[in-house]
């Protein structure tokens, strides 16, 4: 279990990794937050469903154990 301050460092630093690959730059810290919910609420709003694909796969494992 782990204090609030530590939970929030946690988070900052997954949030970090998201937005520098979002935005293929180095990340410093503290963390800007505001910066990170913007870069967030763009890619929230320009997202979509993925559709489901209709194709099947034949695996043949047989030549994976010798």
């Amino acid at each position: 279990m782990v204090n609030a301050e530590m939970g929030l460092a946690s988070l900052d630093l997954a949030n970090a990794m998201l937005l520098s690959t979002w935005q293929n730059t180095v990340i410093t810290f503290p963390l800007d937050r505001v910066l990170y919910q913007e870069v967030l609420d763009q890619k929230i709003a320009t997202s979509c469903l993925r559709q489901k694909s209709n194709r099947t796969a034949t695996i043949d494992m047989q030549q994976s154990y010798r």
